[in-house]
């Protein structure tokens, strides 16, 4: 009795829970691709279950299975409705494509403003036929309700094969227009061809104009607008010139007629000769007033011409005069950098032992200061004076030749110096007395006063060891 009982009460949970998912099938509504992979899945579920879920009563099996039966229908029936209304949709939304994309053709057989709106109705026409686009149908249809704007892609290829057509007419009729304003301005300029070589080129040259006015109102191609402008200058130029010509005789048959009357005037007045030759002799004053005139502008001009020669002459010998001073500079710098470059061996030759001292960048005194009081070769002191030296005193008047000056005394002050008995305290009371306060000067951006120390100590450090070295040998 007892594994009866437990028989029916599984039996029982079996069918709830296949109850509880066909209940939960039937409240699934596909309206998507994702709804209906839910949908797919729970049916196929509903299904597994009936087949390997045991025991179920036979009754319950047949109520379940009725109840399953008629969602199921119900979901056929449903998406048969659904499908009617998408094809519905999807009719209604090509006959309002269709629509506009044919009244759009009624526009691609007219003017230019014709086919502008013609080529606005097709944006129209592509924009209906997007995804989502629902204007235009009334909601007594429902296609708010039951579509998503999609067309069939049937009904949407038959849209854009009118559509493109549509298009391919109105861009044909564009290059027909085209094509006929450049056929008729072309046919204006065999008149106007004519007007200018035979005909009167003033009528021509206002031909030009007005078609020239033509060719740029009227819409056409850029290449058939370049040739009728350049044939218009061609048939301008032509007209000018002939212009120019009768201007010329004109003006030639003007002079003759007055040289006639006045031959007729001077018979005619013949008791006007003595007046007529005052006037003469007054003119012929005024042409000699004249000539001397221009005797003396030529003369000044020829004056002016002279000094400005001069002064280009002036301008010429300085520019030699300043090439040959650059090279003297640069031989003599050579020469400096060739005797620096020697004694700087000479230097390394006589201290080729060790714990020689480096000579650094050519700043040989204060190199031998910085290197006896144990600093190296690229201390602070010694970059910050050798950058003072290169970029600020090297710049100045003079600058070069003080440096110049100084690679030819300092290395003998150097080797005098360290001939001394007490050599580490003389570069240290040099160090106290100059190098302290030059290098101080240079970081606080006083280079006028960093360069009277630089000059006070090699001077007074040339008197004391060089000059008294000199007086010692004698």
């Amino acid at each position: 009795m007892d594994n009866h009982n437990k028989f029916i009460e599984e039996a029982k949970q079996n069918a709830r829970t296949i109850s509880s998912e066909i209940r939960e099938l039937s409240y699934i509504e596909v309206t998507s691709k994702e709804t209906f992979e839910l949908y797919k899945d729970k049916f196929q579920r509903v299904l597994e279950l009936f087949k390997t879920l045991k025991p179920i009563l036979k009754e319950d099996r047949e109520n379940l299975w009725n109840n399953f039966q008629q969602v199921a229908s119900e979901h056929r029936r449903k998406q048969d409705e659904r499908k009617k209304n998408r094809d519905y949709a999807s009719s209604r939304k090509k006959e309002v494509v269709v629509a506009t994309i044919n009244d759009a053709k009624g526009y691609a057989s007219g003017d230019l403003d014709a086919l502008r709106k013609a080529e606005d109705l097709l944006k129209i026409a592509n924009e209906r036929m997007r995804s989502g686009w629902s204007d235009g149908f009334s909601a007594i249809e429902g296609f708010f309700h039951t579509s998503d704007g999609k067309m069939k892609k049937e009904d949407l290829e038959y849209c854009w094969q009118i559509w493109n057509e549509t298009k391919e007419k109105i861009n044909s009729r564009r290059k027909e227009i085209f094509s006929n304003n450049y056929i008729n301005i072309k046919e204006d300029l065999y008149s106007i061809s004519d007007l200018a070589v035979y005909g009167n080129p003033y009528d021509a040259i206002k031909r030009i104009r007005e078609t020239r006015g033509k060719v740029f109102s009227l819409p056409m191609s850029r290449e058939n607008k370049d040739s009728l402008l350049g044939s218009l200058d061609e048939w301008w130029r032509k007209a000018q010139e002939r212009i120019q010509e009768k201007k010329k005789e004109t003006e030639r048959k003007q002079k003759e007629w007055e040289q006639r009357k006045a031959e007729k005037e001077k018979k005619q007045k013949e008791w006007e000769l003595r007046q007529a030759e005052r006037e003469k002799k007054q003119k012929e004053w005024e042409v000699r007033k004249a000539e001397r005139e221009r005797k003396q502008r030529e003369w000044e001009e020829r004056k002016v011409e002279r000094e400005r020669k001069q002064r280009e002459w002036e301008e010429r010998q300085r520019e030699r005069e300043r090439k040959q001073r650059e090279y003297e500079e640069r031989k003599l710098e050579q020469a400096r950098e060739r005797e620096r470059k020697q004694q700087e061996w000479e230097e390394r030759k006589r201290h080729r032992g060790g714990g020689s001292r480096k000579s650094g960048d050519g700043c040989y005194i204060t190199t031998a200061t910085c290197l006896t009081m144990g600093k190296p070769d690229n201390c602070l002191e010694l970059e910050t004076i050798r950058r003072f030296r290169d970029t600020w005193l090297s710049k100045q008047r003079n600058g070069n030749k003080l440096i110049s000056e100084y690679y030819l005394v300092a290395p003998s002050i150097v080797e005098a110096i360290d001939k001394r008995e007490f050599r580490k305290e003389i570069y240290k009371n040099i160090w106290q007395r100059y190098l302290y306060h030059f290098f101080g000067l240079i970081l606080a951006k006083k280079n006028q006063e960093a360069r009277t120390i630089y000059l006070r100590m090699v001077n007074e450090l040339t008197v004391e060891f060089i000059n008294d070295k000199t007086s010692d040998e004698k």
